[in-house]
This record gives structure tokens, C-alpha cells and sequence, in this order.
């Protein structure tokens, strides 16, 4: 499914800042067809997208905290992220970082209370690089709220960002990196990849329509 037919929710506030950034999407996030060499920066928000299991689209939504000032929201089981990524040379030991935001609801009763906090390990099953999952996660989505480790928050914050991190290997040539969803309710920020030898980018397709 084409995520240029997606629904996009962004406010103009959250467009000005978007637009500010632009320089980031197209050089220091990995737009640029030499590649860097480096911590280079992928929106989610410039991936393909996939619909989930039960048809619902996936949705850019603007937040003045996220990079850029839009995120991917409506992820569900079976939603998919997809980033093509060139790398100019093969590279083991890569870090990725993934940024994102628990919207795990805790409730009492009917009332919503919080949000649970998701271990970075649950990327192990849902994060695959050139089809190979990928192990070994550290950090976690944070939540917020009543009733989780971070105290009481009065507003429960489904753009609590955090970043989770691991690491890969990256192939000469064009690398498939796939975040599907497994029913845990995440928000989506960025991708980054840390290299030392190889020089990445991506060419990105244009996914807002106004």
C-alpha cells in the first residue's frame, strides 16, 4: 500500500517546523546520493508504509517534540515500516537507534491512568535487516503517567520519545530494513545508523499530500 494514500494529520505549526528541518531530511538524514559517513538520520515519516492486519492505515501526525515535528502514528499488528538504505561498502558492528513512544493504555476501569513502559527487546521481533531479525536491544519506550515508574504524570503523553539501540550489519549496496508490527502500540519517530567505514543514504519518496 502506497503511503502517499495514507491519511496525514499535521498542523501548521507542526509543517513550519517540518519545513525548517527540511535540510535535515535531505542531507543529514540520508537524503544525500554521496552518503555519509557517520550517525545519519532516517524519518519514519519518509518510509514506506504498510497497512496493518486488520486494514488500518498508518498515519503521519504532527508533535512539536519529534524530529522533524512528525511522527508515524496507528501502528498495529501487522503495520509495516520500510526503509532502503545504500551503503557504499559492507559494514558489521553498525548502531541503530531507533527512536519511539510507548502508547501501551493502562486503565482503571474505563479511566485511562497511564502508559506502559515496553522493553527495547520487543525489537527483536519486530525488526529485521535484510530479512535477518535483529537481537540484542537496550533501552526502552517509556511510558507516563499514573502508575508507572516515572510517578504520576496528570496527562497521560503518547510522544513520550525514547530511543532504543542495538546493532547491525550492513551489506555493499541497497539494505531492507522492516519494522513490523506484533500488537504492541507504538508511535514512530526516526531510525538512525552510526557508521565508521561506510557511507549511507537514501532517497526517500515524497509521502505528504496537502
Amino acid at each position: 500500500m502506497s503511503k502517499n494514500k495514507t491519511t496525514v494529520k499535521i498542523t501548521t505549526a507542526a509543517m513550519l517546523v517540518a519545513l525548517a528541518s527540511c535540510c535535515c531530511m535531505f542531507t543529514a538524514c540520508g537524503g544525500s546520493t554521496n552518503g555519509e559517513v557517520g550517525m545519519v538520520r532516517f524519518e519514519c515519516e519518509y518510509s514506506e508504509w504498510g497497512a496493518s492486519n486488520d486494514g488500518v492505515e498508518l498515519m503521519a501526525e504532527g508533535n512539536a517534540a519529534a524530529s522533524g515535528g512528525s511522527c508515524v502514528a496507528y501502528f498495529r499488528a501487522g503495520s509495516t515500516l520500510t526503509f532502503k538504505i545504500i551503503s557504499d561498502k559492507a559494514e558489521d558492528g553498525v548502531i541503530i537507534n531507533v527512536c519511539g513512544s510507548s502508547c501501551v493504555e493502562m486503565r482503571n476501569g474505563s479511566d485511562l491512568v497511564g502508559i506502559r513502559a515496553v522493553s527495547g527487546e520487543i525489537m527483536s521481533y519486530m525488526l529485521s535487516v535484510n530479512g535477518v531479525p535483529t537481537q540484542n536491544w537496550s533501552g526502552k519506550f517509556i511510558g507516563s503517567g499514573a502508575g508507572d515508574e516515572l510517578g504520576a504524570i496528570p496527562v497521560p503523553d503518547f510522544y513520550n520519545w525514547s530511543v532504543v539501540s542495538s546493532k547491525i550489519s550492513l551489506r555493499e549496496g541497497e539494505n531492507i530494513i522492516v519494522i513490523k508490527g506484533n500488537g504492541s502500540a507504538l508511535n514512530w519517530d526516526y531510525i538512525e545508523l552510526v557508521t565508521s567505514r561506510a557511507a549511507i543514504y537514501w532517497q526517500p519518496d515524497d509521502i505528504f499530500e496537502f
